[in-house]
Formats: structure tokens, sequence, C-alpha cells
């Protein structure tokens, strides 16, 4: 999960169009965090190309929710085994 205040380890870059896996209640609650989207027929639309984060940069509050709205991963949880 990406935490704010963390760096981003990819960019993540939506295309204008419907994003159908979200509620038509969570209109305003995207639109506070910073999307650019209006309610087509009852479809939260993304109005214009959005990057949430690009590789590198430092995560925000609102792009850190936005990616745990969006369920991208950021962080990877791995380990090696060095006994049995």
């Amino acid at each position: 999960m990406a935490k704010p205040s963390r760096v981003a380890s990819a960019t993540v870059h939506y295309d204008a169009g419907p994003l159908a896996s979200f509620a038509h209640t969570m209109d305003s609650y995207l639109r506070k965090l910073g999307m650019p989207v209006v309610l087509k027929k009852g479809v939260i639309t993304l109005e214009s190309a959005h990057t949430v984060c690009r590789a590198g940069d430092t995560l925000t509050p609102e792009q850190a929710q936005l990616l745990k709205l969006l369920d991208v991963k950021m962080a990877v949880f791995a380990f090696t085994l060095t006994c049995h």
C-alpha cells in the first residue's frame, strides 16, 4: 500500500473515460482528492487524462489515498529464506 511521504515506484496514469469500478457516491470524494471526474448517467467518468503520480516523486496524502482506492500497489514484500 502506498503511504504519504514515500517515493513513488511507478508512474500511474489514467486516460479519459468511465471508471466503472467506483460507485456513483464516490464522485465528490474523488473530486476532493484531485481527480477531474463527472457523473454521466450514474457512471463516474474521468473528464481528461490524469496522472496520479510520477515515478521518483514523493507521494502526497491525496495521491496515496487515490492509489489505495484504485488498488495500485507501490510496495513489494519479499524475504529470503536463509535456513530451514
